[in-house]
């Protein structure tokens, strides 16, 4: 389990590197024949731009988010099977790092763009690190507790 916490945490910290290089312009690049783009993107708004224009939600909508799947799944943390304590730190390692950009600087930083996907929604969305670490680490939770079941 301290190989996840492990992993979990440097995902976290290239996350907050990644997303300050990508602030100041220093991460821009063209990777694996332009099947993955690294940009720059201010995401003011919730998971894939929703709620741009009510910034009171996209502002409190995260944090209440991050303390319910908490407040639900830590009282009995240590009692869960492996999958879902993986699932439950990388999610919410990943919810702290877009929270963090949520206060500091009232958008959150996203950075990676897959161009060459199928479909003009896929093609325009722009992701970070932590993104996929909420992604993975729902997806894993639920895994996890239904394996249980």
């Amino acid at each position: 389990m301290w190989l996840v916490f492990l992993i979990a945490l440097i995902l976290f910290l290239l996350d907050r590197l990644f997303k300050h290089l990508s602030r100041q312009g220093k991460l821009t690049a063209s990777l694996f024949q332009g099947q993955l783009t690294l940009t720059h993107l201010e995401n003011d708004g919730l998971i894939f731009g929703l709620c741009k224009k009510n910034t009171a939600l996209s502002s409190v909508f995260p944090c209440v988010s991050l303390l319910a799947v908490l407040s639900y799944f830590l009282p009995h943390f240590l009692q869960k099977g492996n999958m879902t304590k993986a699932g439950i730190v990388l999610f919410t390692l990943g919810g702290i790092s877009n929270i963090y950009d949520r206060i500091r600087h009232s958008s959150v930083t996203d950075y990676i763009c897959f161009p060459k996907l199928p479909g003009k929604k896929l093609k325009r969305l722009v992701w970070n690190v932590a993104d996929f670490m909420i992604l993975i680490g729902a997806v894993l939770t639920v895994i996890g507790e239904l394996r249980k079941k």
